[in-house]
């Protein structure tokens, strides 16, 4: 069995994968990196948030009590992370390294959401045998989302729209043909 995960799916599939998560160490973070201390561009209050939800959900506190589980598939044979989210930098770098089967980072070097240096790179460095992928120079985060249903939203911001020159549909080719090379 393979997985294939973009953004958060990224982060997933490497907890699928063995990584573990401690929510304080991408708090420390992110607080002090600008730009990630709220959450991402579409709920950028998702860290004020947190204590609400653990006052008053408990299905929230249920998942937030099991954050250092192991959730590792056994089943998982391969993982791609696509434009893996920043909250990777909550995983214990131990289990970072201890993940032995293939792991592919595909990201876009223009991500402003999860930016490559930040992300696939500092997994990389904790596990140098990941192999990381670029999509090109002026590839963005939603670059990775789908084209638009509707041909008038394409060209707008932020989900729909690219870098100049990029072809999405192109990028998508390109995607495709690389997770089904890193999963035979």
């Amino acid at each position: 069995m393979s997985a294939v995960g973009f953004s958060l799916g990224g982060y997933t599939v490497l907890a699928m994968a063995g990584a573990l998560t401690a929510v304080d160490r991408y708090r420390t973070w992110a607080l002090a990196s600008p730009g990630f201390e709220g959450g991402p561009r579409e709920m950028p209050n998702a860290a004020a948030r947190v204590p609400e939800l653990l006052e008053t959900s408990a299905p929230f506190r249920a998942s937030w009590d099991r954050q250092s589980d192991s959730f590792r598939d056994t089943r998982l044979r391969a993982a791609v992370a696509i434009a893996p989210a920043p909250p990777v930098r909550a995983f214990d770098p131990a289990s970072l390294s201890a993940i032995g089967l293939p792991v592919t980072l595909i990201v876009g070097e223009a991500d402003r959401e999860a930016p490559a240096r930040d992300c696939a790179d500092w997994l990389v460095d904790r596990n140098p045998d990941f192999r990381r992928l670029s999509a090109g120079t002026d590839v963005g985060h939603y670059t990775f989302l789908g084209l638009s249903a509707d041909p008038a939203k394409m060209g707008r911001g932020p989900v729909f729209l690219d870098n100049p020159g990029v072809d999405r549909a192109a990028v998508h080719r390109w995607t495709a043909k690389a997770v089904l090379a890193s999963l035979v």
